[in-house]
């Protein structure tokens, strides 16, 4: 390897290094209240063509913890979210054809993970300042560079929706208004 691909490399290893460091969590005093509407009828929420019933409610606790933690880094102080999710759907699918591989999620451009919820957002003085129906997808969840390093598997493309809504589309609107 030559000097200038070493220098290089090092430098971009510091950065991540430094910024993995620097950065802590902020955690706002935000109430939240998260429903699922009927998740039995949700389009996705199994891990595999086994999924029991305990699985469905750890991917269901994962994304409640990315809207509770999202939440509380990117909404100010006082304010309260309450979100009504109406359909959940894992990135990837099992594909049951596919002999040995029934218990295995098949990631595929044309599966996107996907998210339709309502919400709204109350202010310290309980008024609300944003609300709506939201539709969540992802059609190049497979560029994510962090579905290589996620700890989250499951439902990670899920949780990594809700968390770019809340910081980018969230956080933007309350900015503005």
């Amino acid at each position: 390897m030559n000097t200038k691909a070493v220098a290089l490399l090092s430098l971009a290893t510091a950065l991540i290094a430094t910024n993995a460091t620097v950065a802590k969590p902020i955690k706002n005093d935000v109430d939240v209240s998260i429903d699922f509407e009927r998740p039995e009828k949700f389009t996705d929420i199994e891990a595999g063509a086994l999924t029991t019933e305990k699985e469905q409610e750890y991917i269901l606790s994962r994304i409640s913890d990315a809207f509770t933690d999202g939440a509380k880094r990117y909404l100010p102080n006082g304010y309260s979210i309450e979100i009504s999710v109406n359909d959940v759907d894992l990135a990837g699918a099992i594909e049951p054809w596919q002999y040995r591989y029934d218990d295995v999620r098949i990631m595929r451009e044309i599966y996107p993970p996907r998210l339709k919820f309502d919400y709204a957002i109350r202010d310290a003085n309980n008024e609300i300042v944003s609300d709506g129906y939201v539709n969540l997808k992802d059609y190049n969840y497979l560029l994510n560079p962090l579905r290589f390093t996620s700890q989250e598997r499951t439902a990670f493309h899920v949780t990594s929706l809700v968390k770019d809504w809340l910081k980018g589309d969230v956080g933007r609107e309350l900015k503005d208004g």
